[in-house]
């Protein structure tokens, strides 16, 4: 059965709530360091905005970033959110070339899921690639823009999945620290990763 973006970032919290309370409280906190390359995959990009109720991530802070991970049956979803500025460099609409030009290399790096993610086995291949431009709606002067990109994944053997190496880190510098809900048939996490402690480990 196919899990839409949508329906994951919508049941998120329901998920959450049913492992806390069926099962107790489940928080591990595994921060190491690792990279490992995976397979191709297809990607298929759409700009367009999420509104911010589907998730609650919390307060607007640069520097902080809000990762949801899921893996369920046979899929493995991501959902990543971030401040423009983290992203980009500024949050408000292109002022010039340089700064449109600086806003789709960024949005061209999170098209491509390595520079995210890695993740270890799973024989997973991307079936849908989602990232937003926050600019695309004529007028939007908010004071604060996200930046959100979501992945979703068909994986032949997600249950070896044991590890994702969050790369983020390295492709986007001002991003310092990333808060991770991670949900699986099992377990449910929420850990804090920083660029020297970038790893997360799916308990078996």
């Amino acid at each position: 059965m196919r899990i839409s973006l949508f329906v994951t970032v919508t049941l998120l919290p329901l998920m959450l709530a049913s492992q806390v309370y069926g099962h107790g409280d489940h928080h591990h906190n595994h921060d190491h360091s690792h990279a490992h390359e995976h397979s191709d995959h297809h990607s298929h990009t759409h700009d367009h905005h999420h509104a911010d109720d589907h998730r609650h991530h919390g307060a607007h802070v640069h520097g902080l970033a809000h990762l949801d991970v899921i893996i369920a049956e046979s899929q493995l979803m991501l959902s990543l959110q971030s401040p423009a500025m983290d992203i980009v460099g500024f949050e408000h609409q292109p002022g010039d070339a340089a700064q449109q030009a600086q806003l789709e290399q960024a949005l061209s790096k999170l098209q491509q899921p390595d520079n995210v993610f890695k993740v270890n086995n799973g024989a997973c291949s991307l079936q849908q690639l989602t990232v937003n431009n926050p600019f695309d709606t004529a007028g939007n002067h908010a004071d604060h823009v996200d930046i959100q990109a979501e992945y979703l994944f068909d994986c032949a053997a997600a249950s070896s999945i044991s590890v994702i190496d969050v790369t983020l880190f390295k492709h986007f510098p001002d991003v310092s620290s990333i808060n991770v809900q991670l949900v699986t048939d099992h377990d449910q996490q929420q850990l804090n990763l920083t660029p020297n402690h970038s790893r997360i480990r799916i308990a078996e």
